[in-house]
Formats: C-alpha cells, sequence, structure tokens
C-alpha cells in the first residue's frame, strides 16, 4: 500500500478522555483531519478525581457519538452536524458499544469508514476498564472491516504528540459549543483551526523526551522511530497526580493541575509587580521572587534520572497543616512553591540526562506539558546549555501544539503511522491490554 492511501481511524480512552481521531497523509506525512474529544471533567469533579468505574460507564456512553463525529468531522464531503444533535447518554436513545458498531453509523460516516485503511487504539498504560471500552471497539471495527489493527502505548502517544508543525488550515468547524448536559458532554475539536504535519528526520535522532502527565512521569530517550530507552521515571506519584492532589487539599476544583498553576502565577506576578515598584520600574531587571516557603526538591541530587512527587505532596500537607491555607493569596502562595519545586525537579533531572546522552534534541509532553512555568523554564534552561557547547551539540526544543498535550487520539494515530512504515501490524485476534504497559 503507498503511503498516501493510508488513512487510520485512532481510538484513546486510557483514563477520562473518550477521543477519536482520523489521520490521513499528505506528501508522505501524517495529517490531522479530525481530532474529537469528550471529556469527563466534569462528572468527575463532583468527587476531586477520576472513578475508574465511573470513567468507565462514561466511555462506553460516548464512544460511538465520538466515533460518528471524528468520522463526519474529517469527511469535507459532508456537512458537518450541529453538535448540538450528539446523542445524550441519559437519553434512551444513546448509543452504547454493542457488536452492532458498524452498522449504526450515520450513513455519511459510514462513507469515509469505507475509506479506512487502518484502526489503532491505546493498549495501556491506563485504567483497565476505560483501556477495555475503546480497545474493544476498535477490535470491533477491524473484525467487521478487515483492517489492521495497531496497538499503541499511551506513553509512545505523548512523545508523538510533540512532533507537531502546526499549519493554519482547517475544513472543520469549532464544535465547542456542544451543550454540557450529559456525559458526551465537553465535546472538542482538538485541531480546532489547525492541521498538523510532523517532520522528524533521521538527522533529529537522538532526542531526550520528558513525559509529564497525570498517570506518568518518564525519561525516555528515543534512538529512532519507534526505538526508546527509559533512563528514568517515577518511583511513586506522577507529577500531575501530586498538582490534582495539592489542588484537591486546597480546594481549588477539579482538573486541579490548570488551578494550581493559576494560582501560582498569579501570586508570581503580584510579587514581580512588587519588586518592580521597589526597583523604581526598572523592568530589565531579573526579578528574584522571595518567598517564605520552600519545599523539597526530591531526588534533585541523586545520581540517577528517576523522580519521587509522593514526599512533596506530603510536604504540602504539613505546611498546610501547620498554617492553614484560609485566604486566597495564602492559597496562591503555597501552589507557587509547590509549583517552583516540582519544575525544579523535572528540568534540573533533564538537562542532567542531556548532559551525559548528547540528545540532539529536548521533547516536552504529556498533559503537564501545558504548564507555561514548565515550559518556561525548560526553554531557558536548554538555551543557557546551549550556550556553553559547541554547535553540533545544540539541542531543539519540542513542546505539543495547542490541544494536543493532554489525551487525545490524534497522537496516537500519528504513532501508529510510524508503525504501517515499518509493517509493525497486528490484528484483532492477537491483540492485548495491559494497564501496566510499559514503553
Amino acid at each position: 500500500m503507498k503511503n498516501e492511501n493510508i488513512k487510520i481511524l485512532a481510538i484513546e480512552t486510557s483514563c477520562d478522555e473518550t477521543a477519536v481521531a482520523i489521520i490521513d497523509v499528505e506528501k508522505g506525512e501524517p495529517k490531522v483531519l479530525s481530532n474529537i474529544i469528550s471529556s469527563q471533567a466534569n462528572l468527575h469533579a463532583k468527587t476531586g478525581g477520576v472513578v475508574p468505574e465511573v470513567a468507565s460507564r462514561a466511555h462506553m456512553h460516548a464512544i460511538m457519538p465520538i466515533i460518528e463525529e471524528a468520522l463526519l468531522c474529517a469527511n469535507s464531503k459532508s456537512e458537518y452536524r450541529n453538535p448540538k444533535q450528539i446523542r445524550n447518554s441519559n437519553d434512551q436513545n444513546s448509543k452504547v458499544l454493542n457488536l452492532d458498531i458498524v452498522s449504526n453509523l450515520d450513513i455519511s460516516a459510514s462513507d469515509l469508514l469505507s475509506q479506512i485503511t487502518h484502526i489503532a487504539v491505546t493498549n495501556g498504560p491506563g485504567l483497565i476498564g476505560s483501556l477495555l471500552v475503546g480497545f474493544n471497539a476498535a477490535k470491533t471495527i477491524a473484525y467487521a472491516k478487515k483492517l489492521p489493527l495497531i496497538p499503541v502505548n499511551h506513553i509512545e502517544g505523548h512523545i508523538y504528540s510533540a512532533y507537531a508543525e502546526l499549519n493554519p488550515k482547517s475544513e472543520c468547524r469549532n464544535p465547542k459549543q456542544t451543550e454540557s448536559n450529559s456525559n458526551v458532554s465537553n465535546l472538542k475539536n482538538s485541531n480546532l483551526d489547525i492541521v498538523s504535519t510532523f517532520d522528524i528526520r533521521a538527522s533529529d535522532f537522538p532526542i531526550l523526551a520528558l513525559t509529564v502527565s497525570g498517570g506518568h512521569t518518564s525519561l525516555n530517550l528515543i534512538k529512532d522511530h519507534l526505538k526508546y530507552e527509559t533512563i528514568g521515571e517515577t518511583i511513586d506519584d506522577a507529577a500531575g497526580e501530586a498538582f490534582d492532589k495539592v489542588a484537591k487539599l486546597l480546594k481549588l476544583g477539579y482538573p486541579g493541575g490548570p488551578e494550581v498553576s493559576r494560582a501560582a502565577e498569579s501570586y508570581r506576578k503580584r510579587i514581580k509587580n512588587h519588586e518592580s515598584r521597589i526597583m523604581g520600574g526598572n523592568h530589565d531587571s531579573e526579578f528574584i521572587i522571595h518567598n517564605s516557603i520552600t519545599f523539597p526538591r526530591p531526588l534533585i541530587n541523586k545520581p540517577n534520572f528517576n523522580f519521587s512527587f509522593s514526599g512533596l505532596k506530603t510536604a504540602v500537607l504539613t505546611e498546610v497543616i501547620n498554617r492553614p491555607a484560609k485566604t486566597a493569596d495564602r492559597k496562591q502562595e503555597i501552589c507557587f512553591a509547590f509549583e517552583e519545586a516540582v519544575v525544579d525537579v523535572l528540568c534540573s533531572k533533564t538537562i542532567k540526562a542531556a548532559k551525559k546522552y548528547k540528545p540532539m534534541g529536548i521533547l516536552l509532553a504529556g498533559g503537564v506539558a501545558a504548564d507555561k512555568r514548565l515550559q518556561d523554564e525548560l526553554k531557558y534552561r536548554i538555551e543557557k546549555y546551549n550556550l556553553g557547547v559547541e554547535e553540533k551539540y545544540r539541542m531543539n526544543f519540542y513542546i505539543p501544539g495547542p490541544g494536543m498535550a493532554g489525551d487525545n487520539a490524534a497522537m496516537i494515530g500519528i504513532a501508529a503511522y510510524y508503525h504501517i512504515l515499518k509493517n509493525d501490524l497486528g490484528n484483532w485476534r492477537n491483540a492485548i491490554v495491559d494497564a501496566n504497559l510499559s514503553l
């Protein structure tokens, strides 16, 4: 099969996002035609965290409408439906996953499904119940249409999400206006007004990937497409999980990571404005933000590249117990100190690994990659590193494009494309799910 004839339907349901994407190939590079995500954030906000059983049931209600919307959105020949027509999961006519998954599709969606050449799906790591919903949907389509099934590691997907070069073209309308009264709410097309293309050449390897999310924190050396060496990972909690737990402790809302970052940024701006006034408005000066709280930096000086965030969470809890966070200012101060500790550890370990392995670039991926403070600090340290080395050792910096940092199916489809190029194809009979799958 010629590369130009490849069209991939990709499914991602490893945690609490039901996501489906359609990937095409243009001039030998994968192109995102649609990238539809149904978030369960409102559902899990009630408990302040993801309840696995609840997440699994929500995936079952959302999977069919999301597959249909991804196909319709990718099909430029069909008129995109009003997002309000998406079936409410509480409605008796809601489509729950079953073996009629193919025959139940809208006619226009079925037209595009007939053009699909490969099915890709996340097969781990993640919540086993959530994984099984997307995995069984993918197996069903692969069986019914006699298509290859390509299992993709979730962390591998995150790594490929950061390879995007953004092109301001899209034929798909923004479906963000979907009503939010169902489990298929908060639907969004994460490519919105962009189409993502990907171009990593052999000369760009090796690349050092820092993947940071709610369930994973790891450093992987990418030697070539699909060739990885894990050189460090968390020995307890993931960084994203620590963000969520701190947010819950301070009652900032769910999902907690963005709330902690916003609170930290508010404190940062407040202190900078204060120091600016003291320094007579000299905005060219390098600000040193003084803070009464300093949290520990776990494992930062250890001779390895592993991470630990459990003790940092305990330090925040101890701080709140000793000096309760009763005001917004106090919460912002704690968030600032916490975020600085996490960012310091992540960046220090990454640069330390870069000095040893001398990669051609550093890649930041995962949901926490959207954290502006982490992006800025890692970029600053890479630039500082580049100033002290020969030009041939200077590193590029890769980060996900808008909407690509969190869980999405486009990243799974992009990774699958490179599996296809290497003829690394599976089938529905032999594919398995592994909640603890390693890269």
